[in-house]
């Protein structure tokens, strides 16, 4: 599976999130807070085995699943 891929079964499925797309706004929407924020950045850690730098954890590269899916690509997971 893609990271893509991971990432849309993970809100899917393991949060229960639906009708959303790569390109939803997870924050405007409401499915994202700051905790959930962080359990997204140990999320990704774990899955894609990274490390997430300091200067990387900021609101615009968790805001979507494809701002996620270009931090993890950019990042070498």
């Amino acid at each position: 599976m893609s990271p893509k891929e991971i990432l849309l079964d993970f809100f899917k499925n393991e949060k229960k999130i639906s009708g959303i797309d790569e390109n939803t706004d997870l924050f405007a929407e409401g499915h994202v807070n700051s905790l959930f924020a962080l359990e997204m950045v140990v999320f990704l850690e774990k899955t894609f085995s990274l490390k997430i730098p300091r200067k990387e954890l900021n609101k615009a590269n968790f805001t979507s699943i494809a701002a996620m899916t270009a931090l993890i690509e950019r990042l070498g997971g």
